[in-house]
């Protein structure tokens, strides 16, 4: 890395641990790259990923000199992936970015200008969004009232309750991350947490209002496949504990303490002392009240109230993550398992079970499941594929319908909803897919009417036909298509019809934050972009109840574009006047 110029300029390196994303990474890489006061390093250390995600890197890093690859001879876990390349970095500020995750526009510019005008702070802190499998944005509620300012450690403790800091959303000074000891591996998927709470207690933080980090959620990752496992998550707390009693970290109890900090674990830090007598000394008495009281009261409602009672543990997390979090329990398993057992048995049905991770374990050995006539189990999880689990071999999701189920089964409490929705191409083809959790909207399966699954199956299979048609028509007149919406709609049409035989010219979306990537092979435009590609047709992908996509549309129409849309009861709007073309440069992944 070149000296720095500007010696009031502090420098910024970026630490990207990669493991297997070969698919992604770049996409990050070039996050970075495009930011407005871009960094003055990246450091990828490849965690000896069995991909070739890390030869790509060094590909791009020939054209890119900031950019360079540490590579490890043995995987270590990303952690101690994410600590060597802090202690190489030569920036005096870091920056963790994960492989698979990207920062949004103008984040290093307004974070290092509060850090240059706040050197004592520790780290600069911001807002982060959610991006689910499904395209779905989730917007973060603001740990902090939303204006910017530095909150010494004293102010900061105050300030919070029981909300967590994101290390992803943070850059650090480096000397104050090194100082707490960077990532601790034993902690996992908490020791981010543990880091950003122990350099802002002794350094305090600035915080920047705002998303500016974006942080990609799947059901099978590091982190959720760990949330999943109750006892580990537990131990972990207490791991915490016996970090802070220790002699060089007591200066961080006290804010602990005062920001009720073990809070965001929940029912899982009060159960993780209750059965350990031994356990309860003074400062894990004061660090652990406000768990506990909490966990008192919501027992109490317990007691009063009748039907399954869910846990919420993150307390702090807006509503929207709660779909996400479920606890499951073998006093509401076994009852319902019991009776769809039975009702599959008299109708003799063929089962399929997906999921091979820690709920399927507990199904199969704390409910009646294994008396149904389960044919297979299907996970996402390519590690998982080809094992055989409970005498039955693990299929990707992909194979389920040459096993021919007559229901599957979703075994997960924290993202069944999300696998529904990957699903339900499923009943199209009359498999019945049942989720164990939540109220009758969400929970379908034996819960919905024979009479309902049928409509539903019949708008599909409509669906489906509609598309078909669209797609057969369009070939045939040689027209060039633009898809309007890069959503969860959009994934069903390429997953459930063949609209991928269409002749596809890119994607149009009102997200900012998806445009310039590359989904289902076709690039991610703006809007105000249609009119200068070489197309004639638009279809709509979207619900569009109000009729304002097609307000925005009709000056494309006037022009004699086609507006198609598959709620459409008369018929895509076709004008007689030929559209004028404007050749466009192909547009690039990074635009």
């Amino acid at each position: 890395m070149e000296s720095n110029p500007n010696p009031l300029r502090a420098t910024l390196s970026v630490v990207i641990p990669l493991y297997n994303h070969a698919d992604v990474v770049l996409t990050a890489i070039e996050s970075v790259l495009r930011q407005s006061r871009p960094p003055d390093e990246v450091v990828v250390v490849d965690d000896a990923s069995t991909d070739d995600g890390a030869a790509e890197v060094e590909r791009y890093a020939r054209t890119h000199p900031s950019v360079r690859v540490i590579r490890s001879p043995h995987n270590q876990g990303t952690p101690l992936a994410t600590n060597r390349g802090f202690a190489e970095a030569r920036g005096e500020y870091v920056y963790g970015l994960s492989a698979d995750d990207f920062v949004l526009p103008g984040f290093f510019e307004h974070h290092m200008a509060a850090l240059e005008a706040n050197r004592e702070a520790g780290l600069s802190y911001g807002d982060f969004v959610t991006v689910t499998q499904g395209r779905e944005i989730l917007e973060r509620t603001p740990s902090l009232p939303p204006h910017a300012g530095l909150y010494p450690p004293d102010a900061l403790s105050d300030a919070l309750y029981g909300d967590i800091l994101e290390a992803r959303g943070a850059i650090f000074r480096r000397d104050a991350l090194l100082d707490a000891g960077g990532l601790i591996p034993e902690l996992e998927e908490m020791s981010d947490w543990y880091l950003g709470l122990a350099v802002a207690f002794r350094h305090g933080l600035y915080y920047v209002p705002g998303p500016c980090h974006a942080k990609r959620v799947d059901f099978t990752s590091y982190a959720l496949k760990r949330q999943a496992d109750r006892r580990g998550q537990q131990e972990k707390i207490r791991r915490i504990a016996r970090l802070l009693e220790s002699e060089c970290n007591s200066d961080l109890v006290p804010h602990f303490v005062r920001s009720a900090a073990f809070m965001h674990f929940g029912d899982d830090a009060a159960q993780a002392f209750i059965a350990e007598p031994d356990e309860w000394t003074p400062t894990r008495r004061a660090l652990l009240q406000e768990p506990v009281a909490e966990y008192m009261r919501r027992k109490r409602e317990r007691a009063r109230s009748s039907g399954r009672m869910r846990n919420r543990p993150h307390f702090s997390r807006p509503a929207t993550w709660q779909k996400y979090v479920a606890d499951y329990t073998p006093e509401y398993l076994r009852p319902k398992i019991a009776s769809l057992v039975d009702e599959w048995r008299r109708d003799r049905k063929r089962v399929l079970v997906y999921g091979a991770g820690e709920h399927t374990v507990a199904l199969f050995k704390l409910t009646s499941l294994r008396d149904a006539h389960v044919v297979g189990i299907a996970d996402r999880s390519p590690g998982l594929q080809g094992e055989r689990q409970w005498g039955l071999e693990v299929v990707a999701p992909s194979e389920i319908p040459s096993l021919r189920p007559d229901v599957v089964l979703i075994s997960s409490a924290a993202n069944q909803d999300e696998i529904a929705a990957h699903l339900v191409y499923l009943e199209g083809m009359g498999i019945e897919v049942v989720t164990l959790y939540g109220d009758g909207d969400v929970a379908r399966g034996s819960t919905t009417s024979a009479v309902d699954r049928e409509r539903a199956a019949f708008e599909r299979g409509a669906m489906i036909q509609r598309v078909r048609e669209l797609v057969a028509r369009w070939n045939r007149e040689h027209r060039r298509v633009v898809l309007y919406g890069a959503g969860e709609e959009t994934s069903q049409l390429f997953k459930c019809t063949d609209l991928a035989n269409a002749n596809l010219v890119a994607i149009a979306e009102s997200v900012s934050l998806l445009q310039g990537e590359r989904l289902w092979g076709l690039y991610t435009i703006a809007p105000e972009a249609i009119e200068t590609l070489e197309a004639d047709t638009v279809l709509i992908c979207r619900p569009d109840p109000r009729g304002e996509i097609r307000s925005f549309l009709e000056p494309l129409e006037r022009r004699g574009f086609e507006v198609a849309s598959l709620s459409d009861s008369s018929g895509p709007r076709v004008r007689d006047v030929k559209p004028t073309r404007v050749a466009p440069s192909p547009p690039s992944a990074t635009s």
